[in-house]
């Protein structure tokens, strides 16, 4: 953990808007999701990693979502979980709305 030469870094901000408060994620056996969360500053914007491209390039390994395309009430989750077939992000603090997400479908389309 400490030897620094086996650590990367991807820069969310490269992206476009302002990635801030994570809580957890899920891996569906190719995409890692990066569930947000609740804090000071809310965040509406879920990224997903293909493990397949390069961890430090944006493309093609990284895409975003503004969940809030999806339901206005998609805010504040507490984490997120795979079952084999669908992805789920669970709410937290107050939120209403859960949201499932078909992986065979593409990520950055509201409608998935």
């Amino acid at each position: 953990m400490s030897n620094l030469a086996r650590w990367s870094v991807f820069d969310l901000t490269s992206l476009g808007g302002s990635p801030t408060n994570f809580w957890g994620g899920t891996f569906d056996g190719r995409y890692v999701y990066i569930t947000p969360s609740a804090g000071i500053v809310t965040s509406d914007i879920a990224y997903r990693y293909d493990t397949t491209a390069s961890f430090t390039l944006a493309a093609p390994g990284w895409s975003k979502l503004d969940l809030s395309t999806v339901s206005a009430g998609a805010t504040n989750f507490a984490g997120a979980a795979f079952d084999g077939h669908f992805v789920y992000l669970a709410p937290t603090w107050g939120a209403t709305v859960t949201l499932r997400y078909d992986p065979s479908a593409a990520f950055t389309q509201p409608p998935s």
